[in-house]
């Protein structure tokens, strides 16, 4: 077969792995770029889960579509398990590490869907008398929150787990530090910031992802176009679903020079603050397995760059 026929004319369960394959491993379907070989070899246990989602789904399969992945994935027929001994290999960690990770699924919902990148933005006032964020860790979402102006804040990230359906919850809560008139009338300065003008009060600009995992081969571009179009001075990844070196690995390729964060528990949770020094002087107060608790103060850059549109479209 020297010409792969149309992804719609094969079967749903072949697109959908072929899909799959093309987000996280680079690919393009139908066309075999010169790194195509590299490419589906490049990461053995990408491989490998794909491998497994293949033998789980191959029943189902017709001929054609069997044989197109054979030729898209370089796989042999007689690589590929039988369903059973599959489904037993996806249960193993580092496939359920793969799974999770890249959100290609839920502990709620375990079928196996594709990850798209949200491209909805959601803005949001933070009040002096709103100012909690809380976030379904299953649910996308995606959120640019701006505050009243004021001198920084103190910020407590958190997530739990719900005692019955062991689904995670994310809260963002942030509490206010204003100005206060002293017994010479002049403005005394926060515990966070000490200016000598009011006007260094400023709004704080907060982008929220909901990341569902934050494995996945785009997230790092993606995340990267919505700071640069959104210019925040802090960033908060919630149900990273990683820990450990892997989550080091991520946040390093990040647009961000400082971060704070939790690992995640098994699969699920995890939470990160990012924020580069320009946009944000930040102190850590606390951090424990399921809390960061910071003190922020944005800083005002110089409103000639015309980079900082603090209002709301």
């Amino acid at each position: 077969m020297d010409n792969l026929p149309p992804l719609h004319l094969l079967h749903r369960r072949a697109q959908k792995i072929i899909q799959l394959a093309d987000s996280e491993m680079g690919l393009d379907y139908p066309t075999k770029h010169p790194g195509h070989a590299h490419a589906v070899r490049k990461n053995p246990a990408l491989r490998e889960l794909v491998r497994l989602l293949i033998a789980v789904e191959a029943e189902m399969l017709d001929f054609a579509s069997w044989q197109v992945l054979s030729i898209w994935l370089d796989f042999d027929h007689d690589k590929i398990p039988p369903n059973q001994q599959a489904t037993i290999g996806l249960q193993h960690r580092d496939m359920l590490e793969q799974l999770y990770s890249r959100g290609l699924t839920n502990f709620y919902n375990p079928p196996i869907t594709l990850k798209n990148p949200l491209t909805r933005l959601e803005k949001m006032r933070l009040s002096k008398e709103n100012p909690k964020i809380v976030l379904d860790g299953n649910a996308d979402t995606l959120l640019l929150a701006i505050t009243h102006p004021n001198l920084g804040f103190r910020i407590s990230a958190s997530f739990r787990f719900e005692p019955f359906t062991k689904s995670p919850v994310h809260s963002i809560e942030l509490v206010f530090k204003e100005s206060e008139e002293n017994s010479d009338g002049g403005v005394s300065g926060s515990p966070i910031a000490s200016p000598s003008d009011i006007s260094a009060m400023i709004p704080l600009r907060l982008l929220v992802c909901n990341a569902r995992g934050a494995g996945n081969t785009d997230f790092p571009e993606y995340i990267a176009h919505h700071y640069y179009n959104q210019r925040p001075h802090m960033t908060i990844f919630t149900e990273t679903r990683l820990s450990g070196k892997n989550a080091k690995k991520i946040r390093n390729s990040l647009a961000f020079d400082r971060s704070v964060s939790l690992d995640a528990s098994g699969f699920s949770g995890g939470l990160w603050l990012l924020w580069n020094q320009d946009d944000s002087d930040v102190n850590v107060l606390s951090k424990g397995s399921y809390e960061i608790r910071t003190n922020v103060q944005p800083l005002n850059l110089d409103p000639m760059n015309g980079w900082r549109d603090t209002s709301v479209h």
